[in-house]
């Protein structure tokens, strides 16, 4: 298995850090907080001030579900954004609303509903600008990410 190539030793602060990475090493088992190795992150966009999911947004969903039934022990972690247009409840409410909708996809394709975790972010952790019209549809958006190293976590 081939893990990125960033130096893991760079990211490590303590000795406990360093010795921690150097058994992920010789097992195979990546250290908590490397990124995953079989899948990476999804994006999927929504229309603004909705909640809807978008045709297109099927098939990125499709290769989730796909990794997810690969491999029982994983889960998935939903993080619902918005643009910083309106009142900062009301982004909360349609993040959440938004990470939920991709949840009840997951969950209509047979992913139980103890392996994933949606959460609302609201306005936090913008990806482009909230100035211009396109960069406020970047930030409405899921982001997706698979621990494929659960069953391996103490």
């Amino acid at each position: 298995m081939h893990w990125p190539r960033r130096s893991w030793f760079a990211e490590a602060g303590s000795a406990k850090s360093k010795l921690d990475l150097l058994a992920a090493k010789s097992t195979g088992i990546p250290p908590r907080g490397a990124p995953s190795p079989r899948v990476n992150p999804r994006t999927i966009y929504f229309d603004p001030g909705r909640a809807t999911l978008k045709p297109t947004s099927k098939k990125a969903l499709r290769e989730v579900v796909g990794t997810l039934r690969a491999d029982p022990t994983s889960t998935v972690r939903l993080e619902g954004h918005t643009d910083a247009i309106g009142a900062e409840r009301n982004n909360k409410t349609l993040a959440r609303a938004r990470a939920n909708t991709v949840a009840i996809y997951l969950k209509r394709q047979g992913i139980g509903g103890g392996r994933i975790h949606a959460v609302g972010m609201g306005e936090a952790g913008p990806v482009a600008d909230n100035d211009t019209e396109k960069g406020r549809a970047k930030n409405g958006r899921v982001d997706i990410r698979v621990d494929t190293r659960t069953a391996f976590v103490h």
